[in-house]
């Protein structure tokens, strides 16, 4: 079997902002950490402010030359071995996939859509709690709550707890009527 890394030469950037270095494997905090664009969220309280940047989506991308070698073969795929945690992803223009589970292999048949120079690869990560949100409500059975993962919390909003590597995960505050 004949392998390409690209774990090379990625940016990243949210809605309106310009493309930045980023580094895969890697996560949306560890790359706005990295560039001191977000406090410790593992520091205190932090983590409350930390929990904003999910509320919108980023975009990973990178360019690359597929090597020869790689070309020639029969049946050519674009795997991931995680992608955190609902995403689309583009070869060349073409949405060749979407993902909505981290802890999966993830496996895309780019044959036809490689090129042997100028490829460029997009990930599209999507805000967890904004999507997994309307998800919940899209795939709810008859006896389901109406929203997400809901506890009680001192912010007076229903709080989405999720987990996974650069995901938001909650600390809910629950409180008592006394």
């Amino acid at each position: 079997m004949i392998q390409q890394k690209l774990n090379n030469n990625w940016q990243m950037h949210g809605p309106g902002e310009p493309l930045r270095p980023a580094a895969v494997p890697g996560t949306v905090y560890t790359d706005l950490l990295r560039r001191g664009e977000m406090e410790d969220p593992f520091w205190k309280d932090n983590e409350i402010r930390a929990l904003s940047l999910m509320e919108k989506d980023y975009e990973y991308v990178t360019c690359f030359d597929a090597e020869k070698e790689l070309l020639a073969s029969s049946r050519i795929l674009l795997r991931f071995d995680g992608l955190d945690t609902i995403a689309d992803i583009y070869l060349n223009g073409t949405q060749v996939g979407a993902a909505y589970n981290m802890h999966r292999i993830w496996e895309y048949d780019v044959t036809h859509i490689l090129k042997e120079t100028g490829n460029e690869l997009k990930v599209l990560l999507h805000s967890p709690p904004l999507n997994l949100s309307g998800m919940h409500l899209q795939n709810a059975g008859p006896l389901a709550p109406k929203t997400p993962w809901t506890a009680l919390s001192t912010s007076g909003k229903p709080t989405v707890c999720l987990a996974g590597t650069g995901a938001p995960t909650c600390r809910t505050q629950v409180f008592s009527g006394k």
